[in-house]
């Protein structure tokens, strides 16, 4: 028998109900970083709260988000024809400076993980990877093989 009382372990906590969310990094237990729809948030108390701290960066809007510390960070996202589009901050999200991925259309980025401060990879719709080994100052799209999503 399966029961459904699991569900009860979750509970919204600071939630904006205008907030849409697509992705979180957390630096720690206690600051984090969402990205959703034309907007980036920031919490400094484990998600109790929330703060806008930027909007309209892309006209879709950020899909994924990483940040480096809690003044660096970048996310990515699409323009409204689709495009590819990686944007970095290095004032807490305060302005960004957007980098389009030109001849990338229609590749949604899913994910972005970087292994250190400089090594990153945006994982995007249509088998498509792009690198940074410069903190996402410029990226190089991969050979994967595949056309499925990644």
């Amino acid at each position: 028998m399966i029961c459904y009382s699991t569900n009860a372990q979750w509970t919204p906590t600071g939630y904006n109900e205008t907030m849409g969310v697509n992705d979180l990094h957390f630096l720690n237990g206690k600051m984090g970083f969402a990205a959703g729809y034309h907007q980036v948030y920031k919490t400094v108390d484990a998600g109790n709260t929330w703060t806008q701290i930027s909007n309209n960066v892309f006209v879709n809007g950020p899909s994924c988000v990483w940040f480096f510390n809690e003044t660096t960070g970048i996310i990515a996202g699409s323009s409204g024809g689709g495009e590819l589009q990686v944007a970095k901050t290095i004032n807490g999200g305060n302005t960004w400076s957007t980098n389009s991925l030109t001849g990338m259309v229609f590749n949604s980025p899913n994910q972005i993980f970087f292994f250190d401060n400089n090594e990153g990879y945006i994982a995007c719709r249509d088998g498509k990877i792009f690198k940074t080994v410069n903190q996402g100052n410029s990226w190089t799209q991969l050979t994967t093989g595949t056309t499925e999503d990644i």
